[in-house]
């Protein structure tokens, strides 16, 4: 079993500030990472409050993380984490392939979209990659759904929001891109039904005092988000939640960056102390 005083878990924002800060003063670290280097802000259409840029996207700051990254290549594995169980003195992360040992857990994991559970068999999708068709509806009101609808508008495809709110917490740029290039979008309505019909979907909804009924090649549903968290055994203070796996909400890429920096130079501090107390 391999052993380490650090393992990361998630490649996003978060997990990336925390491994560039503490690899300042400690070597013996692992990133653990399902899918990519950069996590969900792949997605991210256009971002506008990221250092060093006046703006940018998602798929760039990935391939720029990526860069970053490439001198802490023996450091990074690509493999699913199923469970972290912590003991008193060290920390045991099971992996799909293997187990890892470690000191202390920083868990970065961010946060995954909601599924509608009374339309789990459908299979809905929550991102723009795997999406069919030319004619879509997106389900949602917050930045996310706003921000894909762009991505997909690029893409040629045709594109209808759902939204029970009246995006009153967006970014008002944001919504008035979005505005420009929507087909229809309908605030303060209310799913009724939701079946796949001959290879399309079908909603009916009820927006204000009316009813309708619309055919769909393709649905994102996109109606908010909740910790993505592996199965969490005896959490002890060896392990530390960073970034938006410790939010109510989805944060700002340059914020959990920045949470990520900022703990990797609170522990730093930290165990350097205790380090040099102990003479090693």
């Amino acid at each position: 079993m391999e052993n380490y005083d650090f393992v990361i878990i998630g490649g996003g924002p978060a997990g990336i500030g925390f491994l560039l800060q503490i690899s300042k003063d400690f070597r013996n670290i692992l990133l653990l990472e399902e899918k990519r280097i950069g996590g969900e802000i792949f997605y991210a259409h256009k971002i506008t409050n990221f250092p060093a840029f006046n703006e940018i996207d998602g798929k760039t700051i990935c391939f720029r993380f990526k860069n970053q990254v490439k001198k802490f290549k023996s450091n990074i594995k690509f493999e699913k984490v199923l469970e972290i169980e912590c003991y008193k003195n060290f920390v045991l992360v099971e992996t799909e392939k293997n187990q890892y040992k470690s000191k202390y857990c920083i868990v970065a994991t961010g946060r995954k979209e909601k599924i509608l559970k009374k339309y789990s068999k459908l299979d809905l999708k929550n991102r723009y990659d795997s999406i069919k068709g030319e004619n879509i509806c997106i389900i949602g009101g917050g930045e996310v759904a706003l921000d894909q609808s762009l991505t997909l508008f690029e893409q040629g495809k045709i594109i209808t929001i759902i939204s029970s709110g009246n995006f009153n917490k967006v970014n008002m740029e944001l919504l008035k891109s979005v505005k420009r290039v929507a087909r229809k979008i309908y605030i303060f309505s209310k799913i009724i039904d939701l079946q796949k019909v001959n290879e399309k979907y079908r909603i009916t909804f009820q927006n204000k005092e009316k009813i309708y009924t619309k055919f769909f090649d393709d649905i994102i549903l996109s109606i908010g988000s909740i910790k993505n968290l592996p199965k969490l055994k005896n959490r002890n203070e060896r392990i530390y939640f960073c970034g938006s796996v410790k939010s109510k909400k989805l944060k700002q890429g340059s914020i959990s960056f920045a949470d990520g920096v900022k703990l990797a130079m609170k522990l730093s501090i930290k165990l350097k102390g205790v380090r040099n107390e102990n003479g090693f």
